[in-house]
């Protein structure tokens, strides 16, 4: 996995690493996958680039988006990171596996 993060800065990893932790301790056992997929896993980012951030979770509930959401929002103010998430449940990536999985590059964290 660090291979994949190399073009992140030490406090960006450190961010991102404590947004996963906060985010699964709020939604437990719902987080089933949590993975990077931008410009900055591939290297062509610019300056201005956000950090995309999937989360695969068991039903996206309304309270599972709200503190996903909410929680996302709080590190882009906190720490004036770019943090973009897609939240996506287990049967919007069984009906669109193909396409999820193309754009998914890198991961954070796999169960």
């Amino acid at each position: 996995m660090e291979k994949e993060l190399h073009y992140l800065s030490k406090t960006e990893k450190k961010i991102i690493s404590s947004f996963v932790r906060e985010l699964k301790e709020k939604l437990g056992d719902e987080v089933l996958s949590v993975r990077l997929f931008s410009s900055k896993l591939r290297g062509d980012f610019r300056k201005d680039s956000d950090i995309d951030i999937y989360i695969l979770v068991r039903e996206k509930t309304p309270d599972i988006r709200e503190k996903a959401n909410d929680l996302a929002a709080n590190y882009v103010f906190d720490y004036d990171i770019p943090l973009s998430i897609v939240l996506c449940d287990l049967s919007e990536y069984r009906g669109n596996k193909e396409c999820c999985c193309k754009f998914l590059v890198g991961g954070v964290d796999k169960k």
